[in-house]
């Protein structure tokens, strides 16, 4: 039987199966690995076909490209193979509106696979090939194995408030303590390589008079601990001034607490230009 394909067609039959390699994904419709090729090269189609704005992080200008940078930089992966480089994004399903969010900026018709662990949990993933993306992004500092060298990168004043929230909406989180307290106390942790958290950290320390902890180790990365509901209702007033984009779920934890417990707000010692 001959088989035909429409190029919409190629595209779905890639999309659904971005993670398999040819030979299984021609197997799936009859064909031999060549001649799947063939049909391939019929539409001007590859494997790793692009469907996506893969130009997106060229120049970090606003606070889309800052934001996603920083959170890419904390929950994203950079692979490589030969000559082919690719993004891999991974969130748990309760993330899957903010996974949908990443898609529509980079303008993306890659499907996402959806799957269960075995201990329930669900997972939401896609790859992105691209030689250009993976390029823009290694040249901001977000680099292949990065989880043991990553560096604070080299972001515009005006925009560090957004990459920062990124990379907290990724790497860390807010706890509410209420051991021996008449009044819950609010913690931000966030974690990284210590090279990372020493700039963040003396960013902090220069401009919200942070009073500065040393770092627990975890594993072979670090955790810095900032503590205090004043110290930490003012870092996250800045976080979130003038936000659009934001993971919800640590947003409310935020929102809620400062509802119930309203803290004086505090300027910081000098403006961010």
């Amino acid at each position: 039987m001959k088989h035909k394909f429409t190029k919409s067609e190629l595209l779905k039959l890639l999309d659904n199966n971005f993670n398999k390699p040819v030979p299984e994904i021609a197997k799936l419709v009859g064909l031999s690995r060549n001649g799947f090729y063939y049909h391939l090269k019929k539409h001007n189609l590859t494997k790793k076909n692009v469907r996506f704005n893969e130009h997106a992080f060229k120049t970090i200008k606003n606070e889309q490209t800052s934001y996603w940078l920083g959170f890419l930089m904390a929950d994203g992966y950079i692979n490589v193979k030969g000559n082919t480089k690719w993004f891999h994004l991974k969130l748990a399903g309760k993330d899957e509106i903010h996974f949908k969010k990443f898609h529509t900026f980079l303008d993306s018709k890659i499907k996402a696979r959806k799957y269960k662990l075995k201990d329930g949990r669900e997972i939401i993933e896609s790859r992105h090939y691209s030689n250009i993306l993976c390029n823009d992004l290694i040249k901001h500092g977000c680099i292949p194995r990065k989880s043991l060298k990553l560096k604070f990168p080299n972001i515009p004043n005006f925009l560090l408030n957004h990459f920062i929230r990124g990379y907290f909406d990724g790497d860390g989180c807010i706890n509410i303590c209420r051991k021996n307290q008449n009044t819950p106390q609010m913690r931000i942790f966030t974690i990284g390589t210590k090279n990372f958290l020493d700039s963040l950290q003396s960013f902090f320390i220069t401009i919200f008079n942070y009073k500065s902890k040393k770092y627990q180790r975890t594993g072979k990365a670090y955790i810095l601990e900032i503590g205090g509901s004043k110290q930490c209702e003012q870092i996250l007033q800045w976080l979130y001034s003038d936000a659009s984009i934001y993971l919800n779920r640590k947003y409310n934890v935020w929102k809620k607490y400062r509802s119930a417990y309203p803290v004086k707000k505090k300027k910081p010692n000098r403006l961010l230009s």
